[in-house]
């Protein structure tokens, strides 16, 4: 038998429209490694939409070089496909200057319900940069022996 290879999921949330705009290219460039990319809606910050570029134009970019990506706005239901779709093994992670880390987290709390879990999920926190297993603050960690699913 077969083993199966293990897929990396990225959900990007781009911070703010002139810099979307202004490294669309780079962006699109930038998962390739990625098995599957969620873009969910850009983070404003400081700045307003002036409708001249939305995170649908990096997912048509991202499709145009034949990755496969989508659209999604909504937090809970980027998390619900998360849960559907990952699989033991699978690793995903959640970068972007805004609150895209919520999702690793709703995702990790669900983990921690008995009738919801399924496997370990590895979300990599986006201001620290290392493995986050239990809540942004690291204070817990979830489950101890899963570590090694980051590795």
């Amino acid at each position: 038998a077969q083993m199966k290879e293990n897929r990396l999921y990225v959900v990007f949330q781009p911070h703010t429209y002139t810099r979307t705009m202004l490294l669309l290219d780079e962006f699109s460039k930038a998962f390739d490694d990625a098995d599957e990319v969620i873009v969910t809606d850009i983070y404003a910050a400081r700045e307003k939409d002036n409708g001249k570029i939305h995170a649908r134009d990096l997912v048509a970019r991202l499709q145009e070089r034949g990755k496969r990506a989508r659209y999604i706005r909504d937090f809970d239901e980027i998390a619900q496909v998360l849960r559907t779709e990952l699989e033991e093994g699978d690793v995903a992670i959640t970068m972007g200057a805004g609150n895209v880390y919520k999702i690793g987290e709703q995702i990790i709390e669900d983990y921690k319900r008995p009738a919801i879990r399924r496997s370990f999920f590895c979300f990599i926190h986006p201001r620290l940069g290392f493995p986050s297993y239990g809540t942004h603050s690291g204070r817990r960690r979830y489950p101890p022996a899963s570590q090694e699913a980051c590795s």
